[in-house]
C-alpha cells in the first residue's frame, strides 16, 4: 500500500509511506542507489527515480522492517519535497490490480 501521510498541496515537505510484504523490492525499484542491506530505522539520503531511471526527487528514506513497525509489516517512509507534481510522480505504481482501486492507495 502507498499513501500520502501529509496533506496534498503546496508545502515544504511531503511524506509518502509504503507498507506491505515484501516491500524491499519496491523500495529498491524506486530508490535504486540504496546500500545493501538497507539499514533499519536510519534515515538515508535517497533519490527517487521514475520508470526510466530519471531522478524525480531527493529526500530522506527510513526503512522499518517487520515486525518492528507500527503496522507489523515492512514500512518505508520517504520525506521529500512538497511540490504536488513531485508527490504524484514519486509514488510507485501498485503491482497488483486489486491495489489500484483501493481508496487508500494513490493512483
Amino acid at each position: 500500500m502507498v499513501a500520502l501521510a501529509t496533506p496534498l498541496g503546496r508545502s515544504a515537505l511531503a511524506v509518502v509511506r509504503l507498507t506491505g510484504h515484501p516491500l524491499i523490492g519496491v523500495v529498491r525499484r524506486v530508490f535504486p542507489r540504496l546500500p545493501d542491506p538497507v539499514p533499519s530505522r536510519k534515515p538515508l539520503l535517497a533519490t527517487a527515480v521514475d520508470r526510466l531511471g530519471s531522478s524525480i526527487d531527493q529526500g530522506l528514506l527510513t526503512y522499518f522492517p517487520a515486525p518492528h513497525s507500527y503496522t507489523g509489516e515492512d514500512v518505508a517512509e520517504f520525506s521529500g519535497h512538497g511540490n504536488p507534481r513531485l508527490v504524484v510522480s514519486a509514488k510507485p505504481v501498485p503491482s497488483r490490480p486489486s491495489l489500484a482501486s483501493s481508496p487508500f492507495v494513490l493512483s
